[in-house]
């Protein structure tokens, strides 16, 4: 399983929409990746993430139209999520973390 984490300056991107970066990491190999500078195009980010192998996103708040987007690319969201981007992924492994289908934010810019 191939995991992204929506990241800026290592930590968890607040908001997806001002994402910088994603690492992705490979959980069973434990192999670090890095796809830079997508904020700018986030048209095709998921078509990108899901060319990368990408299975699961982990992220911060996130709107309607980006949130629909990613769940039409059948890449799985654990979202609302800050900190590090390796303590997320820790929190993830040790099961800490549930990719859930919950109604999405009304609002992601709080």
């Amino acid at each position: 399983m191939r995991i992204a984490i929506a990241s800026t300056e290592g930590s968890v991107t607040r908001y997806f929409e001002d994402v910088c970066c994603f690492e992705i990491f490979d959980a069973q190999d434990g192999d670090q990746t890095r796809l830079p500078d997508l904020h700018a195009d986030l048209s095709t980010v998921f078509e990108k993430l899901k060319s990368a192998g990408v299975d699961l996103l982990i992220c911060g708040s996130m709107d309607h139209k980006s949130e629909a987007s990613v769940r039409k690319s059948g890449i799985k969201i654990t979202r609302d999520v800050l900190g590090l981007t390796r303590d997320a992924l820790s929190a993830w492994q040790a099961g800490y973390l549930n990719t859930t289908d919950s109604p999405m934010c009304k609002n992601a810019r709080f």
